[in-house]
């Protein structure tokens, strides 16, 4: 392979690695082939009013039957944690005898398509006293997972719109998304959902000030740090989309998604060291089907000419995803580097 000809191969797979932007379930599969079932972990904490923990607090996750499908009883510390499939779920805080009223918040649970193990979604829970109904807050603080009152009007047409993204009708989503929001303008998920769904189509300029209404709303709602984060990174931002992926990491430490794109996003602002060492702690954590993984540490290793680690990246990528397309140009690419590496004195 002549030096022209590598150079255009090597910026094809830069290119890509650009290119992604909530790849998503559906676009992997197509390159990676099927993938296990998601799992997710929940786990959080009961607290009162004055943030002490409250103990034998029945914790239930219903699906959207309103059938149980895991339970918990919090501990002398108001810890709780269950695993249990991706989808849509309501979370009750039972507290029995305790002079606090009973919740029930709707959590949407997917599973990151980076990650092999499944991810933990955190959801802290601040009940409220026992009051006349009539008296009850309408929004209560939540922590991570906020937690809203949302008017049931408003509640059936967010649960429209899911099913049509899970059907993948996501222009009749986004109409859906947008009549809830009407219902209610404060509507958090729907909000983080919209946006998300219009920087997924590169509707960048309707997604930020949807992205920026839902971080009013709920300041520590990390996924929607994380959309306006790969909305930055699309846009070319990407000190802004750093910064964006940091705040996610903060308040989601177990999100590889964000692991891969902050490292991508430092890859692009010139910080590969940071950058490497993100890649390859969301590698250890067990993102290792992803392709854009393994190909930003590849550019990385390319750009420091340390060309035996970039065989090895592209050596992974193919071991892990054996359908990926462009398998032969990686192969060519593989050829290309162990000539050069031949030419350096060995470590």
């Amino acid at each position: 392979m002549t030096r022209g000809t590598s150079r255009r191969v090597i910026w094809a797979f830069l290119a890509i690695v650009a290119g992604i932007a909530f790849a998503g379930e559906n676009a992997l599969a197509q390159s990676t082939g099927p993938r296990p079932p998601a799992r997710a972990r929940i786990e959080g904490r009961v607290v009162g009013p004055d943030n002490r923990p409250v103990q034998n607090v029945r914790i239930s996750v219903l699906n959207d039957g309103y059938s149980p499908v895991g339970n918990f009883i919090t501990d002398a510390a108001g810890r709780f944690q269950l695993t249990v499939g991706a989808g849509n779920f309501y979370i009750d805080a039972e507290p029995g005898p305790l002079p606090y009223e009973r919740q029930r918040q709707r959590i949407e649970l997917d599973p990151s398509p980076f990650s092999a193990a499944g991810e933990i979604f955190r959801v802290d829970i601040v009940l409220v006293p026992s009051q006349p109904r009539g008296d009850r807050p309408a929004v209560a603080n939540a922590g991570v997972v906020f937690y809203q009152e949302v008017p049931k009007v408003a509640q059936k047409e967010f649960g429209r719109a899911e099913k049509l993204l899970k059907g993948n009708k996501s222009d009749e989503a986004i109409v859906a998304l947008k009549r809830a929001i009407e219902l209610y303008p404060d509507y958090y998920l729907a909000m983080e959902a919209l946006g998300a769904e219009y920087v997924k189509s590169d509707q960048l300029n309707e997604a930020y000030p949807v992205l920026a209404r839902a971080l009013e709303v709920n300041p520590n709602g990390s996924k929607a740090h994380y959309a306006i984060g790969v909305l930055y990174y699309k846009a070319g931002k990407h000190a802004e989309a750093t910064a964006s992926f940091r705040r996610s990491l903060e308040l989601d430490p177990a999100s590889q998604n964000t692991l891969i794109y902050l490292g991508l996003a430092l890859m692009r602002d010139g910080k590969s060291t940071e950058a490497e060492d993100l890649l390859e702690k969301a590698y250890e954590k067990g993102a290792r089907k992803v392709p854009e993984l393994h190909l930003g540490l590849a550019s990385i290793y390319m750009k420091d000419s340390r060309y035996r680690e970039a065989i090895t990246a592209f050596e992974r990528l193919l071991s892990e995803n054996p359908e990926l397309r462009d398998r032969k140009k990686i192969e060519t690419l593989i050829d290309s580097l162990r000539e050069k590496a031949k030419a350096q004195p060995k470590p």
